[in-house]
């Protein structure tokens, strides 16, 4: 039976534009992960410093910032820490697509998944790059 015939049995029918719709809860953010790479250029920037490098814990949140106008790679995304420090950037062989997405102005996240003090200078910090929708 439909919603507005069961009130007119019960002769409601004048309380209907006083009922609220329910309103829906709020969805929850997702992460797509749209890559996962070390840091390209790591040995050459502030990440090595011993100061920095000690500072660097798994999960901690990274800044990214497109730079267009890069004399090498017009794709390139620098990755920084939230204190200001470059620590490289997203490796050419995998800033195609989110730099895309970062020119339409859709916020991306990136964070570190691991850190390894024994590995290659290239291989120390592993990032995770997503988007939250």
């Amino acid at each position: 039976m439909e919603r507005r015939r069961f009130l007119k049995l019960f002769g409601l029918i004048p309380l209907i534009p006083f009922m609220k719709a329910p309103v829906p809860a709020p969805a929850e953010k997702r992460r797509i992960l749209l890559a996962e790479f070390f840091i390209a250029g790591f040995q050459f920037h502030e990440g090595m410093n011993s100061g920095v490098f000690k500072t660097l814990k798994e999960g901690e949140a990274l800044v990214l910032r497109r730079e267009p106008d890069n004399q090498h790679d017009s794709l390139a995304i620098a990755i920084f820490t939230q204190d200001e420090h470059k620590l490289g950037y997203v490796p050419r062989a995998c800033n195609y697509s989110p730099a895309l997405v970062a020119d339409q102005d859709v916020r991306l996240c990136a964070g570190i998944a691991a850190v390894d003090q024994k590995a290659k200078p290239w291989e120390r910090v592993l990032v995770s790059l997503w988007q939250e929708v």
